[in-house]
Order: C-alpha cells, then sequence, then structure tokens
C-alpha cells in the first residue's frame, strides 16, 4: 500500500533513509517539505512495516525527485518499481509533463533503474558529491 506522508511518518522516513542510503536528508527537512505545497512524499507499506518511500518536487509541467529509497531487506522484489509507477502515474494526474533527477554516477542500480523506465541522461556535473559526478537524468511522463 502505498499513502502520502504526513509529518507523523517523519521517524519513519529517516529510518527508511538511513537504512537504504545510509543517510538522512533530516528532520527539519521532511517538516519544511510537508509544509510546501509542491512537495509531494509517499510511503510504501509491507506486512505493516513502512519500507521504501520517495519525495519530489512539482512546479507547473515539471517534477524533480528529491529522493527514493526502499530498505536493504525489501530491494530487488519490485518495490522501488511499485513506487516509482505510482509515482508516475500520480506526476500524469497533476498534469506533469517531466521529471528530472540527479542520481551519482558510481549507482549503476540507481542508473540501470531510471533508464528501464525511460530516463536519459542530459548532463553531468563534476565532482557534485565531492567524490563522485552526478549524472542527471529526464524522463518524459507519458
Amino acid at each position: 500500500m502505498i499513502i502520502k506522508a504526513s509529518k507523523e511518518y517523519i521517524k519513519k522516513i529517516i529510518e527508511i533513509e538511513l537504512d537504504a542510503l545510509g543517510h538522512t536528508l533530516g528532520e527539519s527537512f521532511f517538516e519544511l517539505e510537508m509544509d510546501n505545497p509542491f512537495s509531494r512524499i509517499y510511503l510504501y507499506e509491507k506486512d505493516n512495516e513502512f519500507v521504501g518511500y520517495i519525495s519530489l518536487r512539482i512546479v507547473d509541467e515539471k517534477a524533480e525527485l528529491l529522493n527514493f529509497g526502499v530498505k536493504k531487506l525489501y530491494q530487488n522484489q519490485g518495490i522501488g518499481q511499485k513506487i516509482f509507477s505510482f509515482v508516475l502515474e500520480e506526476l500524469k494526474k497533476e498534469k506533469v509533463k517531466t521529471l528530472i533527477l540527479e542520481v551519482r554516477s558510481k549507482n549503476h542500480t540507481a542508473i540501470h533503474f531510471y533508464q528501464k523506465f525511460g530516463g536519459k541522461k542530459i548532463h553531468e556535473l563534476k565532482n557534485y558529491y565531492g567524490d563522485d559526478d552526478a549524472h542527471i537524468y529526464l524522463l518524459e511522463v507519458k
């Protein structure tokens, strides 16, 4: 089940981030995002546990993916694909035409994932992460 997150779920989101990504954007970030009318944050629940989430911002016909993760124990089970497919459907409803995101150049799993959804690399930011470049991907929302 996928739900739209509210402030009561911030600690769950942080738990997912730490497990899946090894770092967190932090509680204050999510509090601000949840007050932002352009932000969307969704949680994926399986077996009464929140195991994945995605956050993005929408401005007019464009969306930007901020963060996306699935707990390690639940990876490679199609959960990320379900979350991402759900979000693309939600973006269609909101008349969004494009989704942009950045991904570490060494994160081949994520790159392959976004390419599978039709993502195309449009730019590269050298040393964006300090120790790694960022690839900017654009997906058309169809």
